[in-house]
């Protein structure tokens, strides 16, 4: 842990720490699913939080208290058991307990949780948080994870069932806020702790552009309605078994296991480089701008899945039908008009990224991936499988700006105006 944490401190990225049980299982087919397996580590609320302390004491001693007291401490609740940590009990007073013990060491931290998701039956749901508001210490943060799937009506079985992809995120954080205003919850942020549009690990479709495209609606579409999301996860090296031999096999990740950066990637350094102000928003694009009269955009061609994705297992959507799994394939044209602007020529740097621009799995099927890779080739492939850039010089006329781009199906594109 401290070699992780010492990566994280080096670096300025502040962690946050995560206190659960779980078994971490990899799951490569929706039927496979079962009921998460946990360990027993702890015999009593006090016994946990007695090692909590050990392990705060141990990171500000390293670290220093100004340091950590950046960082954020959140405990994971089991619906299905329900247990916190493990720990049968009322789920109340061990919250209340965790909570003193951060404060007590780490008075400025930030501690909440606990992933208690809008997947979940919805009396479960709504009961549990009408319960947390008769806690003498509100969280300072919510914790949710949003997949597109749903539980089944059940309340205490787990039987996941598939959702629209489109608007599954949209929708999840509509029914959070909803369920947390019936409950007159305190208003505090809400973190999306594990977000990805699938979480069979030999889905092809995560391997392809167009979950770059539709990332980036879902991205734009959630701006302002949740306060950080967490993707996951971060390598594809989670996913490795004896099936994995290849450059890609259809796992979650944001890298693959050879490092190669994979649209998802993409996805998220582009929305990383939008500026702080936002002046518009809509199907197909994000225009955002920062003090200094320069913009950052990002325009994308999303396509939606149809019933050929949906009636199949995810396990067996293979790398090369993208062209049976998408209601469309059209181009898309966008035009965007700026006022207000000055009247002066401006520097455009564009950055594109698609099926035919730097996508790491089109861009190995030109090479043949029924090939046993050389190093060589390998190093071509990381070399290629980047957004493709171009530069040019507009001039504004009448205080006025005018972009016009055609994008190809699953096309993302990021431009930058100075």
């Amino acid at each position: 842990m401290d070699y992780i944490l010492d990566f994280l401190v080096e670096n300025g990225i502040f962690p946050l720490i995560v206190f659960d049980n779980q078994i971490l299982k990899m799951l490569k087919k929706l039927s496979e699913i079962q009921e998460i397996s946990i360990i027993r580590i702890f015999s009593d609320s006090q016994q946990f939080n007695s090692i909590v302390e050990k392990i705060l004491m141990h990171v500000i001693n390293r670290y220093g208290l100004k340091e950590v007291s950046n960082w954020k401490f959140m405990i994971w609740y089991y619906v299905y058991k329900q247990t916190l940590i493990g720990i049968p009990g009322n789920f109340v007073d061990m919250w209340d307990n965790f909570f003193e013990t951060v404060r007590k060491i780490i008075p400025n931290a930030p501690v909440g949780g606990v992933s208690y998701s809008p997947s979940l039956h919805k009396d479960s749901i709504v009961n549990f948080y009408r319960e947390w508001t008769n806690a003498k210490h509100m969280p300072d943060f919510i914790t949710i994870n949003s997949f597109p799937y749903r539980e089944a009506e059940q309340p205490t079985k787990m039987n996941a069932i598939r959702q629209n992809i489109d608007t599954f995120f949209s929708d999840d954080l509509a029914y959070i806020h909803s369920v947390l205003e019936e409950v007159h919850f305190p208003e505090c942020p809400i973190v999306v702790m594990e977000w990805n549009l699938s979480f069979i690990q030999r889905n092809s479709f995560n391997d392809m552009a167009a979950k770059a495209a539709i990332m980036i609606k879902q991205m734009t579409d959630s701006l302002g309605e949740v306060d950080y999301v967490c993707y996951w996860h971060a390598s594809d090296i989670f996913a490795g078994d004896f099936d994995a031999k290849r450059i890609l096999n259809g796992a979650c990740g944001l890298i693959s296991s050879d490092g190669f950066c994979k649209p998802p990637y993409y996805a998220l350094l582009f929305f990383k480089q939008l500026y702080n102000y936002l002046v518009e928003r809509g199907s197909h694009y994000i225009v955002t701008k920062n003090g200094l009269d320069h913009f950052a955009i990002i325009l994308f061609n999303n396509k939606s899945l149809n019933y050929e994705y949906y009636s199949r297992d995810e396990s067996t959507i293979e790398m090369n039908d993208d062209q049976k799994i998408f209601s469309n394939h059209d181009a898309l044209e966008i035009t965007l008009t700026l006022q207000g602007v000055q009247n002066r020529d401006y520097h455009v740097r564009k950055q594109i990224f698609g099926p035919e621009s730097g996508s790491i799995l089109d861009e190995w099927r030109h090479l043949g991936t029924d090939l046993q890779l050389t190093l060589n080739e390998i190093s071509y492939l990381k070399r290629c499988s980047i957004p493709h850039r171009k530069n040019e010089t507009i001039l504004a006329e009448n205080k006025t700006l005018i972009i016009q781009e055609l994008l190809q199906e699953h096309e993302v594109m990021f431009i930058q105006i100075d």
